[in-house]
Order: C-alpha cells, then sequence, then structure tokens
C-alpha cells in the first residue's frame, strides 16, 4: 500500500469541488468533502451561491469553525443532533438559526424596554433633602422622602414585572 503525499490530498479535494460545481448544483455538494478551515475551499463553495444563501452558508461555516471553539454545544445541527449533510441543508439550518436569533433579539429588546419603565417607577430621593433624614440618632419632625415607589404608580408596577415575567418565560422558550 501505497502512502498519497500530503500535498495531493487538497489538490483532489479542489478537483472534486470544482467537478461536482460543473456537473451538478453546489448546493449538492456534501460538507464532508469541504474542509471548512480552508478558506479557498469555502470561497469556491460560497461564490456560486446567491447573496442571501452565501450569507447564511457564511454563517455556517463561522458555527463550525470559529463558533465550535468560542461556543461548543452551540453548533448549527439539525434536529436529530447531527451535522447537516449538503450545503442546502446546512444553508437552510443556518437561516432558521438566524430566524430565531432574530426573534429571540427582538423579545430581549421588548423586554429591556419595560425594565427601564419599570426602573424610572422608582423615584429617586429629592434633590432637596438634607443629610439629616440619614441621620437615624435625630428625631425628624415629618418623614423623610428618601424615594421609592410611589403609591399611585403601583398598579403599573405590579403590571410591568407581570409582563417582565412573561417576558422572560418566552426568552426561556426560544433557547
Amino acid at each position: 500500500m501505497r502512502k498519497r503525499k500530503p500535498a495531493v490530498r487538497p489538490l483532489a479535494l479542489t478537483l472534486l469541488l470544482t467537478l461536482a460545481a460543473c456537473s451538478g448544483d453546489v448546493r449538492d455538494t456534501k460538507i464532508a468533502d469541504i474542509d471548512m478551515t480552508d478558506a479557498h475551499q469555502v470561497a469556491q463553495v460560497a461564490q456560486k451561491l446567491e447573496p442571501d444563501e452565501r450569507a447564511a452558508f457564511g454563517m455556517y461555516v463561522m458555527n463550525r469553525t470559529v463558533g465550535a471553539m468560542l461556543m461548543p454545544g452551540g453548533e448549527i445541527v439539525r434536529a436529530d443532533g447531527k451535522a447537516p449533510v449538503t450545503v442546502r441543508e446546512a444553508i437552510a439550518l443556518a437561516k432558521v438559526r438566524k430566524a430565531k436569533n432574530d426573534a429571540r433579539s427582538k423579545l430581549m429588546a421588548e423586554r429591556n424596554a419595560l425594565v427601564e419603565r419599570h426602573n424610572v417607577l422608582m423615584r429617586d430621593p429629592p434633590a432637596n433633602m438634607s443629610d439629616d433624614c440619614f441621620d437615624m440618632t435625630k428625631a425628624h419632625a415629618a418623614p423623610c422622602d428618601v424615594g421609592g415607589l410611589a403609591e399611585k404608580d403601583r398598579p403599573e408596577w405590579d403590571r410591568l414585572e407581570k409582563q417582565i415575567a412573561d417576558y422572560d418565560r418566552r426568552l426561556k422558550q426560544a433557547e
């Protein structure tokens, strides 16, 4: 049995990709036949895709290379947990992941706006409040206003807390 030279394998893969591109749809190329760490091979596939597919394929490649190192377990995979077989399948899965991420980002922005409104209801202490209010050794003729939730804002506060809890539940489901 003869050992192949290391330079022959990348050449063979490039030739295989070129032949696959000439003979059929690049989307039917098997992911296993593409060296995701070889920018030239990835670019050969990407240049034959439509712009939106190219973006999705780029997302998939980044997820498989850099993303796999930074966030293990967050790889783009099929429902059965296996990697996609073809470029077409990888593109479809990447588009689904992007749609989920976009929806989650929208929910998070809406939730953060509610939290901001919720926090505004908690009043700051008045600017003219004297330091005597914090001196517990002194008796005060009238109660000191140290801020906090005004009673008139209690219904709004409760409504916002329920909405924030609902957003938290929806974000948990979107994971």
